[in-house]
């Protein structure tokens, strides 16, 4: 049922997103309007026993789809099958239209494996983090064929489960592979420490409050549905 009305959600926004691009069409601005269709994450249908989203970063909730159009200048029916992050996004929108990217910018711009003439196969190392309002993490790290996944229990992350997936033998993310590739895993583990080091330094982060007296109900409710409220 709930797959039901997922599939019912989608192809609802697949109708109206073609509409705005016959209207694009027809004012003719789509030669010169890019649009950038993307999804923060997807949905867990019980594939490792837990539904929506938030509770883990398997790959049913990090692989998600990120549509470009902008006809007369990206290359149309071309799918790049080097892995991508959302930190890709902003360089790759700044690189098509000529600005710079800034220094922070921990991502890089896609319009090389979007303009190859052939599939590029690059080995990148890319990462994704879910945090809870408790402080409790759940991080991965994929490079290559190989998937880890550290769950942090602690305050401090001194407390934490980790599992290695080979993703290309183990799409499914089921059979852990940590105590049989033990180098490859705490070769992966050592670059999630790098990684924490880095955005550290990169982005420090203030963790503000928000003070629910001053939401409305119906903000409060909304936030309730999309499951950042108990």
């Amino acid at each position: 049922y709930l797959n039901s009305l997922y599939r019912g959600e989608i192809s609802y926004m697949d109708e109206f997103l073609g509409t705005l691009m016959n209207r694009l069409k027809e004012a003719s601005l789509s030669d010169r309007t890019l649009v950038l269709l993307l999804s923060d994450h997807g949905e867990e249908f019980l594939e490792h026993g837990n539904l929506a989203h938030g509770a883990s970063v398997y790959d049913e909730l990090i692989r998600i789809p990120m549509i470009l159009s902008l006809p007369q200048q990206l290359p149309s029916n071309h799918r790049v099958a080097t892995p991508s992050q959302h930190v890709d996004i902003a360089p790759t929108i700044l690189d098509l239209v000529g600005a710079p990217a800034t220094a922070t910018m921990q991502g890089r711009s896609l319009l090389p494996y979007i303009f190859a003439p052939e599939p590029v196969d690059v080995e990148r190392t890319t990462f994704s983090t879910r945090l809870d309002r408790h402080g409790k993490s759940t991080e991965s790290v994929r490079q290559g064929n190989w998937k880890l996944l550290e769950w942090n229990y602690g305050s401090k992350n001194d407390r934490y489960e980790v599992q290695l997936f080979n993703v290309s033998e183990d799409p499914g993310e089921l059979s852990d592979r940590w105590q049989s590739e033990l180098v490859v895993g705490k070769g992966l583990q050592q670059k999630l420490r790098e990684q924490a080091l880095l955005n550290r330094e990169l982005q420090p982060v203030d963790h503000d409050q928000v003070d629910l007296e001053k939401l409305s109900p119906e903000e409060i409710e909304s936030l309730r549905a999309l499951g950042y409220l108990q």
